[in-house]
């Protein structure tokens, strides 16, 4: 089964027809599971009876197309919420926290924002309005048509608050009884005396507690009826994160059917993976458990498909088999609450096709999870040190020993896993961090084979490579950029010497390219694009200006949804009252397009009033056929496009561009290559598909019923949707960023420039 499951966020209120419209859409390109996902831009009021009877048509709808459901179980996040339903009908139920001053004398207090998920009684009522409702619904669809549900960062850290002058940490109804039957001791006088084993105690109180009451009878609850139970837990990138927020993250993971992670920032480069998350999520699918990842929700919009790839193959080398690509809503909506991320994983991208050769690519790689692996090193973790030190300095510093140790074992190829206190221990090495640091280094562990090296006989530090008992392995280039490097793989049996490409793989069944005899580079081509060319007119700031210069007929595209005021042209109203049909499917829904309006040569303004202009949703366009200068000066289309300025002149421009080029093709195995920046491209000979070009090193052959001779060659290249976004920076001051600017900011969002067209060539061997 395909392993990519678009996480299919519910905006406005589908109807069964456009359910209909969506399911076929995945359908096409070989999706077979989806995550009915309420967020967000929903217009059912959750919970409701109305939103139960459209999840029932969901998933007989589902059905009828041979979709099989992950249902998420709560409205955003975090799971065990419900909107708000739990704690409006439990006022008395809020999450509670300790607080404790200088004194050592601590109150209980209660957090309001959150019903108490350490409470039994809350998380029956969790269950019973959601896991139990949907099978009362249409339980004759569990175990076949519904697979499972989704959890999304349940936790118990939401209930800390942080107050000056105390301590605090999240507490239960019964803790401090709890504490005194467990360990023994006074919970007032620990507190009081600062206990060296407060903390461990406390937290280790927490963990158990998580899982009896929560994790445990949900997991027990889909078990029971057929599903799996799977989603992610909250904070899991660190150490001081999976205490705090988790107890005991490996447990935790460990008690899930299919345990889940997420990743949503897309880390490749091995300083900034998340290595502790794979980890855990490795020790958690240990015992032949699959698993399940969230991944690409944060963006950004335009991101490369070589990347997504990346990411893909990187967590399924720690356990993964299912993976929920957010943020895959049935229309762009959700921007308007959800504005500061991006990254649609659906049919508003250009490149949605890209998706059927995504999911084989995947399933391909997805083979090497079933061989036998064994590490050569294992870490423990380190939990104890952990929860001992959890709330004094000395935790940063656990954190960053730990996830210094996983990065150098990677650099050094060198296979490793992570075991939790107590294990077994099987490896040839065994690291433990302790809260004084002394740890066995790593200095002396040499790779086993095979490894790989530059040119120069130089250890590659920015690969992953992982080796099986069967004598196959496969390892992974962890360099987010699009150079290819000649490497050499070093066996037993000697030395390999191959191209490692930009995000590429490289595995046992990886040979050299073939010598080419013959090579012809095309430099003659014609450009069109596919769809009408867009200018994103921010007026964010006010007005904003643009300059027509020649005459020049164009249309305004009118967001018709939220905040959508009065849009003027030099001071006149337009009237945009048509259907749009130049943005992609969940952005023509929400805006109108004028009747073609004539412009004279000069100046114009555009002025909204009573309006928003947000990141991702633009609240005007103009659209037209022309061209783009000088950031805001539009031409029309010349007879020849000059190459030279094709960024510049399609600059907000989505959909895709057409390149065709008369071919010579010679005698003998004929292949296609061409350099189009990474962009997905359907590669046409004389009108028939005959391949795709997605990553480096990609290359079409031409099938041998094509005989020598001059053939009509196609290129059709499709762009992200970041395009019409333009440059959202510009936003930053009007509608700040918070935590995840960094994320949200890409270089290229919102341009044309990570296309090129290059290098096209037609490559004859033997």
């Amino acid at each position: 089964m395909n392993p990519l499951i678009p996480m299919l966020a519910i905006t406005g209120k589908p109807t069964r027809d456009r359910m209909c419209q969506i399911f076929e859409k995945y359908k096409s390109v070989g999706i077979e599971q989806v995550v009915l996902y309420p967020r967000s831009g929903c217009e059912f009021t959750y919970p409701s009876d109305e939103w139960y009877a459209f999840c029932k048509m969901f998933v007989s709808l589902a059905a009828d197309k041979g979709l099989k459901v992950w249902i998420y179980d709560d409205f955003n996040w975090p799971s065990a919420q419900m909107n708000g339903f739990l704690l409006k009908n439990h006022p008395d139920k809020a999450s509670q926290y300790i607080c404790i001053d200088a004194n050592g004398e601590y109150e209980i207090r209660r957090k309001n924002r959150y019903s108490d998920i350490l409470d039994e009684q809350i998380i029956k009522e969790f269950i019973n309005n959601t896991h139990q409702r949907y099978f009362d619904d249409f339980g004759g669809y569990f175990g076949d048509t519904v697979v499972g549900f989704f959890t999304d960062e349940p936790s118990f850290g939401y209930a800390s608050e942080n107050v000056d002058g105390y301590i605090s940490a999240p507490y239960y109804t019964g803790l401090k009884e709890d504490y005194e039957k467990v360990f023994s001791r006074s919970f007032d006088t620990d507190i009081k005396e600062n206990y060296e084993n407060l903390w461990s105690n406390y937290y280790t109180l927490l963990g158990e507690r998580f899982k009896k009451v929560f994790i445990e009878p949900v997991n027990d609850w889909c078990v029971s009826h057929g599903t799996l139970f799977s989603g992610h837990m909250m904070d899991e990138s660190s150490i001081k994160g999976a205490v705090s927020d988790n107890g005991d993250l490996l447990s935790v993971l460990s008690e899930m059917s299919q345990p889940g992670i997420d990743e949503i920032f897309t880390g490749v480069t091995p300083g900034i993976i998340e290595w502790e998350t794979l980890a855990a999520l490795r020790y958690a699918t240990r015992t032949g458990k699959n698993g399940l990842v969230e991944l690409f929700a944060v963006g950004p919009s335009d991101m490369p498909i070589s990347k997504m790839r990346q990411m893909l193959c990187l967590t399924s080398l720690f356990g993964v088999n299912r993976f929920v690509m957010t943020v895959a809503a049935v229309d762009a909506r959700g921007n308007v609450l959800k504005g500061q991320y991006y990254n649609p994983n659906n049919y508003m991208q250009p490149w949605f096709s890209a998706f059927g050769n995504l999911g084989e690519q995947v399933k391909q790689i997805l083979n090497y999870r079933e061989y036998e692996y064994k590490p050569l090193v294992q870490v423990v973790y380190p939990l104890s040190a952990a929860r001992k030190n959890i709330k004094n300095d000395i935790i940063e510093q656990i954190n960053n020993e730990y996830k210094n140790l996983l990065i150098t074992l990677t650099k050094r190829q060198i296979d490793w896993e992570v075991i939790n206190e107590g294990d077994p221990q099987t490896a040839d090495y065994v690291l433990s961090i302790n809260d004084d640091f002394a740890y066995d280094r790593v200095e002396d562990i040499k790779p086993s084979y095979p490894y790989i090296t530059d040119k120069n006989g130089q250890l590659l530090e920015d690969i992953i490579i992982k080796r099986f008992k069967n004598g196959k392995f496969i390892a992974l280039n962890l360099r987010d950029d699009n150079v290819a490097r000649p490497v050499i793989v070093h066996t037993e049996s000697g030395e390999i010497e191959t191209v490692l490409y930009a995000r590429g793989i490289i595995t046992e069944q990886t040979e050299p390219d073939a010598t080419p005899i013959g090579e012809t580079e095309i430099k003659e081509f014609t450009i069109k694009a596919n769809n009408k060319n867009l200018l994103r007119a921010i007026t964010a700031e006010g007005e904003y200006t643009f300059v027509a210069d020649t005459d020049i007929k164009v249309r305004f595209v009118i967001r018709n949804y939220e905040n959508s005021g009065e849009i003027l042209l030099d001071g006149m109203p337009i009237a945009a009252k048509n259907d749009c049909d130049v943005l992609t499917d969940g952005f023509n829904q929400l805006y109108r397009i004028s009747d073609e309006i004539s412009l004279s040569a000069g100046e114009h303004k555009i002025k909204a009033i009573g309006a928003t202009d947000y990141r991702y949703l633009p609240l005007t366009l103009i659209s037209g056929d022309f061209l783009v200068r000088q950031d805001n000066h539009i031409y029309e289309v010349p007879e020849k496009v000059d190459l030279k300025n094709i960024n510049e002149a399609l600059k907000n421009y989505i959909g895709s561009i057409l390149v065709e080029a008369d071919a010579q093709i010679g005698n003998g195995k004929n292949y296609i290559t061409a350099d189009f920046g990474g962009m997905y491209t359907v590669v046409r000979l004389d009108g028939e598909i005959i391949g795709e070009l997605i990553y480096d090193g990609d290359k079409v052959a031409v099938p041998l019923i094509y005989n020598a001779g001059k053939r009509r060659l196609e290129f059709e290249i499709f762009t992200s949707v970041a395009p019409m976004f333009s440059d959202v920076t510009r936003f930053d001051e009007i509608q700040p960023l918070e935590w995840w600017s960094r994320y949200s900011h890409v270089v290229n969002c919102g341009s044309f420039s990570e296309i090129k067209i290059d290098d096209i060539k037609i490559i004859t061997t033997a």
